[in-house]
């Protein structure tokens, strides 16, 4: 096996739940580094984040309380993921660039790590 890829599915959550997010952001770091901590170096992760935005309603994005996007909390939030799981051993992050800018941010977050 040269790959894996991860998405881990946390199911539909409340669209308005920092906490939420912010505990799938911590669960996903923690698994990636538990995979490559198991793994080793030769072994390509990539990582799929889609679950950290899934609201209850299976729209995707991070939202306001009125229910509109939040499109700065949720590039905020994949460019964070991102760097996260970079330094916990992905190899790779998988966008499809749900929103404007959203492989840009994530491709930034990459570098940085």
């Amino acid at each position: 096996m040269r790959r894996v890829y991860l998405n881990p599915g946390a199911g539909p959550q409340d669209p308005r739940a920092p906490r939420a997010r912010e505990g799938l952001v911590e669960g996903l770091v923690e698994l990636v580094a538990a995979v490559r901590r198991a793994a080793g170096p030769e072994l390509e992760l990539v990582v799929d984040p889609a679950n950290l935005c899934m609201g209850s309603d299976l729209r995707w994005g991070v939202r306001r309380d009125d229910g509109e996007i939040d499109v700065e909390a949720t590039l905020a939030l994949l460019g964070r993921a991102a760097l996260e799981l970079a330094e916990a051993g992905a190899d790779g992050l998988l966008t499809i660039g749900r929103i404007n800018c959203e492989v840009e941010v994530v491709a930034a977050a990459l570098a940085r790590a």
